[in-house]
C-alpha cells in the first residue's frame, strides 16, 4: 500500500438499516481503515458503496464514543476483511 497505515486491533461494530455487526478495526489511515466481520462473514446488504455507522468500542469503561459514518468501499466476504 502506497499510504502509510497505522495498525490499531480494536474491537468495534459496523450497523446498517439496525444490523450490528462486531468487527475488529485491524488498520487505518487517511484513506480509512480496514476491517474484520468477527464471525468472518458480513451480511447480504453491506455491499460496496453502502454507507453505514461504525462504533469503536472503547477499552475503558467510561468512555464513550460516537458512531462515525463511513462508506464501505471493497469487501472481501471471505473473512479476509473491508475497506
Amino acid at each position: 500500500r502506497k499510504t502509510p497505515r497505522l495498525e490499531i486491533h480494536r474491537r468495534g461494530e459496523v450497523e446498517l438499516d439496525g444490523q450490528i455487526i462486531p468487527v475488529i478495526i485491524v488498520d487505518a489511515s487517511i484513506g480509512g481503515m480496514r476491517i474484520h466481520a468477527r464471525d468472518g462473514r458480513l451480511p447480504e446488504g453491506f455491499g460496496r458503496g453502502v454507507t453505514c455507522a461504525l462504533r469503536v468500542i472503547p477499552e475503558r469503561p467510561d468512555f464513550i464514543t460516537d458512531p462515525i459514518p463511513c462508506m464501505i468501499m471493497n469487501v472481501s466476504n471471505d473473512g479476509h476483511g473491508v475497506s
